[in-house]
């Protein structure tokens, strides 16, 4: 590795009083002031900013930041700012540089085979600039990250499935999930619709973190209107990581993390544009381990960034502020300093979120909250195991565990309906605020152009079992909601369900179930959808209950 000072040596030297220096060793050491730092590595250049507070022995966060497209270092850091954070935070940022020599379009190559594995390509490049780099600073190796635009943030993704050990946490500006393309004419298509299966991918970043496989954080920023990588593969961002941080967390795809929100606020940034923050939280020990941040009318840029450089939007939510609080909160190991993050004075300058009511909200996933739950806390109610589909006629027939709706074609209708149950005999005896269920569609046949739902306090037939007669068994309340179903595999939908509908919850039998029936076309083909199950992990359904 190569470094050398930006400033004149000899200029440094004489304000100083005089220095010993080389191409090979800045005078870091005897700096009072922040130095931007030219280096090459493995036929990559790149540039490294040394805030004024570093000395030797004072081991300092490092922040990885990877340039989209078109762009270069010095662009990418005029536009996200990140520099001016880190002088005053103090924290070391690199930028490594995608040349033209590699890529016509300076894009890092997230889409090829050859760099989406530990060990070789692009991953094995950028892990072992850290590397070097730490053998000449003093960087906090438990507070590496990594952050990108476009194409540099698809490639943080995969810095983060392949070197768990390295990297703490990553934040995605407008990028895809692990693996989304394998070719570049994939990459178009996954930029426009999405990638591959979220659930699949992020089996497949799991099985990529091998050895070193640990719970990564992510925290993901895209606009509502970007052209160039489409929302859904936001989307598609969090389900990946959903599915492969509840494998991490302890080998076990048990539904400790999901891609349903713990919960979600809105706000305005300073700007101007309105955006929302959702947060993903372990069940088990309640940390943060998600967060998307949907900017409403923002297309292909950096968050908040500065006109100074390319791909920005000023009138956006700080993603850059925002990125260095989520990334302080989560160093390897363990959780932050107790001043983890910027100052709440900070926070909200920037325009990134309402502390006040973030501070009255509690989380509570799959633990007995008691008849002292704080308002605002939620309970996440998952599948019971009596849940399937029953047929309109015998003939049609009945299967535990699988959620099948719809119509058997030759001119039937509605000849099938899924039954959901909910264990409720536990629930605390206090108000129910809000209640939501959330779906994800596993597979569909034809076309199924809207879903209704009927509720049962209790059993819709004799028992939990599922039977003929839960077809047509008289609800409690029918047709509490309707919802259009998810357009893609593995898809979900929230459907916000009427506080009647709840009835006296927990009820004698400690049960409650919804039955979904579909509208379909009355034609000769068929038209089914399928949704998952109780044991498909972060994709089963739940009910989601706010006290």
């Amino acid at each position: 590795m190569r470094t050398t000072s930006v400033l004149p040596l000899s200029l440094v030297c004489s304000l100083l009083g005089g220095c010993v220096t080389s191409d090979h060793d800045p005078p870091f050491s005897v700096l009072s002031s922040s130095l931007l730092v030219d280096g090459s590595y493995g036929g990559h250049n790149f540039k490294l900013f040394v805030p004024g507070s570093y000395s030797p022995g004072r081991a300092m966060p490092l922040v990885m930041m990877l340039h989209g497209c078109t762009q270069d270092p010095t662009q990418f850091a005029a536009g996200t700012q990140m520099n001016a954070l880190a002088e005053s935070e103090g924290f070391l940022v690199v930028y490594p540089e995608q040349p033209s020599s590699v890529d016509s379009s300076k894009c890092w190559n997230w889409y090829s085979s050859a760099h989406q594995a530990r060990g070789s390509g692009q991953p094995a490049l950028l892990s072992g600039l850290v590397g070097e780099l730490g053998k000449k600073y003093s960087i906090d190796s438990r507070r590496v990250y990594a952050g990108g635009l476009s194409a540099g943030a698809a490639m943080a993704v995969i810095l983060g499935a392949t070197y768990p050990d390295v990297f703490a946490a990553i934040a995605v500006g407008s990028g895809l999930e692990y693996k989304a393309a394998a070719s570049s004419i994939d990459a178009l298509t996954a930029m426009r619709s999405g990638g591959p299966s979220p659930a699949a991918q992020g089996m497949a970043a799991y099985r990529a973190m091998g050895s070193a496989a640990r719970t990564v954080p992510v925290i993901v920023f895209h606009g509502s209107a970007d052209a160039t990588v489409a929302k859904v593969n936001a989307d598609q961002l969090i389900s990946q990581w959903a599915k492969t941080d509840d494998l991490a967390a302890d080998g076990v795809a048990d539904g400790n993390l999901t891609d349903t929100p713990s919960a979600t606020t809105t706000g305005t940034a300073r700007g101007g544009r309105t955006y929302s923050r959702s947060v993903y939280r372990d069940r088990t020990s309640g940390e943060e381990v998600l967060v998307k941040v949907l900017v409403d009318g923002m297309g292909h840029a950096w968050s908040g960034g500065s006109s100074a450089g390319s791909f920005t939007d000023p009138k956006g939510p700080d993603a850059t502020a925002m990125s260095w609080e989520f990334f302080r909160a989560h160093p390897i190991g363990g959780t932050g300093p107790s001043d983890a993050g910027l100052s709440d004075a900070s926070v909200r300058d920037a325009g990134l979120l309402d502390l006040s009511s973030r501070a009255d909200l509690t989380i509570d996933l799959g633990r007995d909250l008691g008849s002292d739950a704080s308002d605002g806390a939620v309970r996440v109610l998952t599948i019971a195991a009596d849940n399937g589909y029953a047929g309109k006629l015998p003939a049609d027939g009945t299967a535990s565990g699988t959620l099948k709706l719809g119509d058997k074609g030759m001119y039937n209708g509605d000849t099938f309906r899924a039954i959901l149950s909910f264990d409720v005999g536990r629930l605390p005896a206090r108000p129910i605020q809000k209640a939501e269920l959330v779906l994800a569609r596993k597979t569909q046949r034809g076309s199924v152009s809207s879903i209704t739902i009927d509720a049962k306090n209790g059993f819709f037939g004799k028992s939990a079992a599922i039977a003929q007669e839960d077809y047509g068994a008289s609800p409690s309340q029918s047709s509490i909601a309707h919802f259009s179903p998810p357009d893609r595999d593995d898809g979900t939908v929230t459907i916000g369900l009427p506080m009647s509908a709840l009835g006296s919850f927990p009820g004698p039998s400690g049960r409650f179930q919804l039955r979904l029936r579909a509208t379909t076309a009355i034609d000769l083909q068929a038209d089914t959808i399928e949704f998952h199950g109780g044991s498909d992990g972060p994709l089963s359904p739940a009910l989601l209950l706010t006290y």
